[in-house]
Formats: structure tokens, sequence, C-alpha cells
């Protein structure tokens, strides 16, 4: 078994984490990874920023009243479905 996730299947689980739950034992190999890859933690460190960055600008927007913008759900599943083909790849 491979210990070590590879820095594309480290950034990949990382996007996918901020819009859905991840297992445990991919949690543990992010935070592995991220122990070991400078890269990989400051991309982690960026997406978090561009997050909290997001959900701020909506807050402060009267135009967009309180709601977040972003896909519709189902947009969501579409490239949560190829997310998960490409990963059996």
């Amino acid at each position: 078994m491979r210990s070590m996730m590879s820095c594309k299947e480290v950034s990949a689980l990382v996007s996918r984490s901020r819009e859905e739950r991840v297992s445990v034992l991919e949690r543990m190999k992010i935070r592995l990874h991220l122990t070991f890859c400078e890269a990989c933690s400051r991309f982690e460190r960026q997406v978090r920023f561009m997050d909290r960055a997001m959900k701020d600008y909506v807050r402060k927007d009267p135009e967009r009243g309180g709601e977040a913008p972003g896909l519709s759900e189902e947009a969501r599943e579409r490239i949560r479905q190829a997310l998960r083909g490409r990963k059996n790849q």
C-alpha cells in the first residue's frame, strides 16, 4: 500500500474537501503530505483564504442579499460525478 499521496492527488482532495466531506483516512493522508510538502501546504492555505474571502464578500455585499454566489446543486453534483470518474481512472 502506498502511504504518501502525490501532490496532484493532495491538491484534488484539498479542493474536494472544501465542498464535501472526505474520509478520515484521506484527511490523515492529506495532513501527512502537508507536513512534508511546502508547496501543497501553501496551496491548502490559499484555498482556505479564498473560501474566507468569498464568504466575507458575500456577507458584505448588500446586493447579494446574503446568499452565496455559485453553482446550482445540480451543477455541483455533475462536477462531483466528474471528479469521482477521474479518480477511478
